[in-house]
């Protein structure tokens, strides 16, 4: 994880930022050598726009893509303009179910216990168990970007002559409401 002067040096960032902001919510969680090994962080907006536009959640990892081999976690939502809206950041030290745990409750005390309605998540096992554990009561579906990107791999051996079952499937996914959309599109029988 993060060695010793780096750690110091984030954490104070993080309490500078919380004497400026004091609407500012951190925690951390440090291993038995004193390496960071966890930590959230959300601001005012962040914390204002989860307020307004919380009811749905996004959540997604992005797997060791820094120096440090940490997981990047930020929470996001959509606001009434369609645009992304970041609610927190997380940074974990591994994809384990008790990793989420404390990521989500974190994230829970940032906002007073003040759950989601809904969560869009990968298929990780470990999310799927920290979602059940933390956010009770809240539905919980996957991203579609990612069934789709999977469904080649899992359902392709069944598909023998068929090629262009993946483009109608996004058809159908994407871009229709009615199956007389898709019969105008020329798409369908």
């Amino acid at each position: 994880m993060i060695k010793d002067s780096d750690v110091h040096m984030f954490v104070d960032i993080l309490k500078k930022r919380k004497e400026v902001d004091p609407g500012f919510y951190y925690a951390h969680e440090l291993d038995e050598e004193n390496r960071l090994k966890n930590v959230f962080w959300s601001d005012s907006l962040c914390r204002k726009s989860y307020a307004l536009f919380g009811d749905l959640l996004s959540f997604d990892t992005k797997h060791k893509t820094n120096r440090y081999g940490i997981v990047f976690a930020p929470f996001t939502g959509i606001n009434y303009h369609r645009q992304l809206t970041c609610f927190g950041v997380g940074l974990i030290q591994d994809e384990k179910v008790e990793s989420f745990k404390w990521l989500f409750q974190c994230f829970i005390n940032a906002r007073g216990g003040n759950k989601p309605k809904a969560i869009i998540t990968d298929q990780d096992p470990g999310i799927r168990q920290g979602v059940l554990s933390v956010f009770e009561g809240c539905t919980h579906r996957y991203c579609m970007w990612h069934i789709i990107r999977k469904l080649p791999e899992k359902v392709g051996h069944l598909l023998n002559g068929c090629e262009d079952f993946l483009e109608l499937i996004k058809l159908c996914v994407w871009a229709s409401n009615t199956k007389r959309s898709l019969k105008q599109s020329g798409q369908i029988c």
